[in-house]
């Protein structure tokens, strides 16, 4: 995880500078668990584009988010998440970078149309290009 820090750190060292500079994630989700945390194997791609828009020299602040031809903005508290994010659907989102390979995502449908709670947890493991 330290080498992640320290690369995003270098090629993004100030805000001005990371303006405009993408994170594009390709990852490959190996598991899924539900709200009652039972887990499964999972075996399907997952591509996540992160693009500064207003964002301190640390990192923090909104960023535009791109998957499956879907456009949000996130708020960040790192370079490394995690990143939230409601998408068109209502869905909100979590996803946090744990190492070099490693992130995890949180996904939470509060207006699923049966009037109930679903979330799931996916753990990942990625490619980062920068």
């Amino acid at each position: 995880m330290m080498r992640l820090l320290t690369i995003l750190l270098m090629l993004l060292p100030f805000s001005a500078k990371a303006e405009g500079a993408r994170m594009v994630l390709d990852c490959q989700v190996t598991t899924r668990c539900d709200a009652t945390g039972a887990c499964e194997p999972a075996d399907q791609p997952r591509q996540i584009e992160l693009a500064p828009q207003d964002i301190d020299a640390d990192g923090v602040g909104t960023y535009g988010v791109s998957e499956a031809d879907q456009e949000s903005e996130a708020q960040a508290l790192s370079r490394t998440g995690p990143y939230v994010w409601t998408d068109a659907t209502g869905v909100r989102h979590s996803l946090t970078l744990t190492s070099e390979e490693t992130a995890i995502a949180l996904s939470q449908d509060f207006n699923n149309g049966a009037q109930t709670y679903a979330a799931y947890v996916l753990f990942m493991n990625c490619t980062v290009t920068l």
